[in-house]
């Protein structure tokens, strides 16, 4: 009798495992939407940061190019002054002799790089004003 009682009753594991059966689906349900907002956040962080970049490489790219032209124009005034300097030793050339070729290749090669000189500073200030 008593085993025909046991085999009718329920089974008592089972009542354990159904009354854990909603607290694991709460479990599961709650680190999915832990990892749904960790996922989301990340992708908030890396928009972010995207953003910056964005925002940071104009202006440096700006800063950059000035510079450029700055340094490019400071190399052109050397090379002028280096010119000039030899016109001038070639100055006595000037209403003729042996060296007025040249003198007149030092005047050309002068106001050609002083061009260069001042056309690379101008064209610097336009960038620093219009960023």
């Amino acid at each position: 009798m008593e085993a025909a009682d046991a085999a009718a009753s329920p089974d008592p594991r089972a009542d354990v495992r159904s009354s854990a059966q909603p607290v694991v689906e709460k479990v599961i349900e709650a680190h999915r939407h832990v990892s749904e907002t960790k996922t989301q956040a990340r992708r908030a962080v890396m928009a972010g940061g995207k953003g910056a970049a964005k925002g940071m490489a104009a202006p440096i790219r700006r800063f950059s190019s000035v510079l450029w032209l700055e340094v490019t124009g400071f190399f052109f005034v050397v090379i002028a002054a280096f010119i000039a300097q030899g016109a001038w030793k070639l100055r006595g050339s000037l209403h003729g002799g042996p060296d007025h070729v040249k003198f007149l290749l030092h005047l050309v090669l002068f106001a050609l790089f002083a061009y260069f000189a001042v056309s690379s500073f101008v064209r610097a200030r336009r960038r620093e004003r219009r960023g």
